[in-house]
């Protein structure tokens, strides 16, 4: 597997799996897959560095977010993206006050995002 350029989910059905907390934005994108019910849930965590710690001592694999990488890196560890087959997405809103103008940058960046949003779902 270490040398694939991606996996499907449903692939790692007989890896133990370390995980992030039932709060956590992962477990809720996975929480309603079918090939995810079919994951073996070994240890649930709270905190990234916990879960990279596991995964460096050889416990399991882990699924997390593109933004949170930065923690994974270590010489032990690779990182394998899932197969965009997986269809594993995670809804993102964007979020400002009402009432408040925007910066001229942020401004810029919302009319970017408001633009782009039909290619984004």
């Amino acid at each position: 597997m270490a040398s694939r350029p991606a996996v499907h989910l449903r692939e790692l059905s007989d890896c133990p799996i370390i995980q992030l907390g039932k709060g956590s934005s992962i477990h809720q994108s996975l929480a309603h897959k079918a090939a995810a019910a079919a994951l073996g849930h070994f240890l649930e965590v709270d905190h990234l560095a916990t879960v990279t710690g596991l995964v460096v001592a050889g416990l399991g694999i882990t699924l997390v977010p593109a933004m949170t990488l930065f923690h994974f890196q270590h010489p032990e560890l690779i990182i394998i993206p899932l197969s965009p087959k997986s269809q594993v997405k995670r809804a993102l809103y964007l979020i400002r006050r009402e009432e408040k103008s925007l910066s001229s940058a942020a401004l810029a960046f919302y009319e970017v995002l408001l633009q782009q949003r039909k290619q984004l779902d």
